[in-house]
């Protein structure tokens, strides 16, 4: 009996290694475990944005995989270099106004103004580069000889890039898609019909182009199929059991792990407003901390200045994925902040999986009938609270530190619905399908 042959895949994304996060992470994780199942995986991505760390440890797990780095053209960072000196002059400005001038962000202030500047002329950031990919991946074509092309999105111009080479090289396209588009805000412009219209074409044509799409939500999965896709298969997001420490909390007050960066979807403003809340109530939460590990933006640190909340945070930065779980593993819950925006229902996020494969239990405040809200439930894994339930929020930490100091845990984890996110099961499941799509 022959051996099955070893077939070579492209997998187009713009992050890699991820500059943060699970969701990005997928993609290292793929091509890690993709040569285990019969495919060889050759990558064309970006080069670093200026500014943005990046977890280089996490390269070592795919030693050896050709990577070919096209220039990132990244359209938001050269704009937020432009004005980045009338930024600092405005932040002096304000430093230097009477504290009662000062308002509360709003999530509105999320996106930060370069985002907010690309949006006017492009898809998203990535647009530029995604244009150059297709003819580089003929020339790679001509040498190695691809048998199929893996796409991952967002940005979603990366999966445009793959409906193109696909269609160039005439071989199969897989799209990963990872976020809504649809029900994206930002993928839609309502105040410009004709740059919205543009947006859901691009959509419908990778879509229907695509001979099988890998969603990581069934919302996703629904929202895809209505825009013309075939084949939809919901594979979501999960842990590598290689990465993970075990749950290991340590004594002292409660103690809560964020691990990621805040922005306009993972809108902490309610969670805030909660520990504010709590933590003034002279009970057993008073004293909780809340470790933040990645970037933090200047909305956020407003956010918790505003309401008094500094000596209860410890910024610990971007750190290497290992040494982020380690200090995660520590806590008494893991953060998961979900805003209740259009798309939110569909989102998972990658950190929501590393903490059930640690075992960590969560504290999700998002959407109650999101799919993030229903693993956590269906998972015994925590805490599900309504976005908007600021008192909610407060008395869930309230009880999480009485459950603390009397010993006890209301939540243990469902070790059959946990290992389900099994990265090397996901990958496995994948691999069938781009042998299904290829062929004999």
């Amino acid at each position: 009996m022959k051996p099955a042959p070893v077939r070579n895949v492209l997998v187009i994304a713009y992050e890699y290694p991820p500059s943060a996060g699970g969701g990005v992470q997928r993609v290292t994780k793929l091509v890690r475990y993709l040569p285990a199942n019969g495919w060889n995986p050759y990558v064309i991505t970006a080069t670093p944005v200026r500014g943005r760390p990046r977890d280089e440890s996490l390269l070592g797990e795919v030693g050896g995989v050709p990577v070919l780095r096209r220039p990132n053209l990244s359209v938001a960072a050269a704009i937020a270099a432009a004005i980045r000196p009338v930024k600092a002059l405005m932040a002096l400005c304000h430093r230097s106004a009477a504290p009662s001038s000062r308002s509360t962000p709003s999530s509105a202030t999320g996106a930060p103004l370069s985002s907010r500047l690309m949006r006017l002329l492009f898809l998203d950031t990535a647009w530029l580069w995604s244009l150059g990919v297709p003819r580089t991946a003929a020339r790679l074509h001509r040498r190695v000889g691809f048998d199929a092309v893996i796409a991952s999105g967002p940005p979603h111009s990366a999966l445009v890039a793959g409906e193109k080479v696909a269609r160039r090289l005439r071989i199969p396209f897989v799209a990963d898609v990872r976020d809504p588009w649809r029900t994206n805000p930002g993928y839609r412009w309502p105040t410009s019909p004709r740059r919205d219209a543009r947006s859901m074409a691009l959509a419908t044509t990778v879509f229907e182009s695509a001979d099988q799409i890998v969603t990581v939500s069934q919302p996703i999965t629904e929202e895809v199929r209505s825009l013309g896709g075939k084949n939809v298969v919901t594979v979501p997001n999960g842990f590598d059991p290689l990465d993970l420490p075990r749950w290991n909390p340590q004594p002292g007050p409660l103690r809560i792990a964020f691990m990621g960066r805040f922005y306009g979807s993972t809108d902490p403003t309610t969670f805030f407003d909660g520990v504010a809340r709590v933590v003034h109530w002279d009970d057993a939460a008073a004293d909780l901390v809340i470790d933040v590990l990645g970037q933090m933006t200047d909305f956020v640190r407003d956010a918790i200045q505003s309401r008094g909340l500094d000596a209860h945070i410890v910024y610990h930065g971007f750190l290497s994925h290992a040494e982020a779980l380690e200090i995660v593993s520590h806590a008494d819950a893991g953060l998961v902040a979900l805003a209740d925006i259009p798309g939110a229902e569909a989102n998972y996020t990658g950190k929501l999986f590393e903490y059930l494969g640690i075992g960590l239990p969560v504290l999700l405040v998002g959407p109650s009938d999101g799919a993030a809200a229903s693993l956590v439930r269906e998972a015994h894994a925590g805490f599900a609270v309504p976005y908007a339930d600021v008192e909610e929020v407060a008395n869930t930490l309230e009880r999480m530190a009485a459950e603390k100091i009397g010993g006890t845990r209301e939540h243990a984890p469902i070790a059959d619905v946990v290992a389900r996110y099994d990265r090397r099961k996901q990958v496995a499941e994948i691999a069938r399908l781009l042998d299904a799509v290829v062929g004999d």
